[in-house]
């Protein structure tokens, strides 16, 4: 699945930054991604666990520690621009 057919597929996509109980003390800070489909539905956590972040290059950064559930997905932020 490439990003344009993601994008098309849910409709949005918002990022936030957060305090979540994940992050406790860690370095890099953890964010929280939400995802709900085009009928506002979250999007199915199998489907959002393909999420990948990409460099400013669009060349694919490293998988980084995650969890996912229905329509939210919790990473690591990567070292490098993304």
């Amino acid at each position: 699945m490439n990003r344009r057919t993601f994008l098309q597929f849910t409709g949005g996509l918002t990022l936030i930054t957060t305090s979540h109980p994940l992050a406790l003390a860690s370095n890099p800070p953890w964010i929280e991604i939400q995802v709900w489909s085009s009928q506002g539905t979250p999007l199915d956590a199998k489907k959002l666990d393909q999420l990948y972040f990409l460099s400013l290059q669009d060349e694919p950064l490293p998988d980084l520690p995650r969890r996912v559930e229905a329509g939210k997905l919790y990473s690591q932020a990567p070292p490098l621009p993304f």
